[in-house]
């Protein structure tokens, strides 16, 4: 089990951010940095749980390998004239 589960459920107070004090520029930017910081975090859950499934794997003797998925492409229209 991961060692740090719990104290991941238990965030810090968020500073106050006056929104309506911002212009749009630095609202983009806040979220933009936002959305890097969410997926930095997903990619480090990812590898940690990948971590432990070698680890446990390992344990046994077994050898576990990863495929990432595949997009899925999205069909081409052909507009009718």
């Amino acid at each position: 089990m991961i060692d740090n589960q719990t104290s991941d459920l238990v965030s810090k107070p968020m500073p106050a951010i006056d929104l309506p004090s911002l212009d749009d520029d630095a609202i983009k930017s806040l979220i933009a940095e936002g959305y890097k910081e969410l997926d930095k975090r997903k990619r480090q859950r990812i590898k940690d749980a990948k971590d432990e499934i070698n680890n446990l794997a390992a344990s046994v003797g077994i050898k576990v390998s990863y495929r990432e998925p595949s997009t899925r492409r999205k069909r081409s229209t052909i507009e009718s004239n």
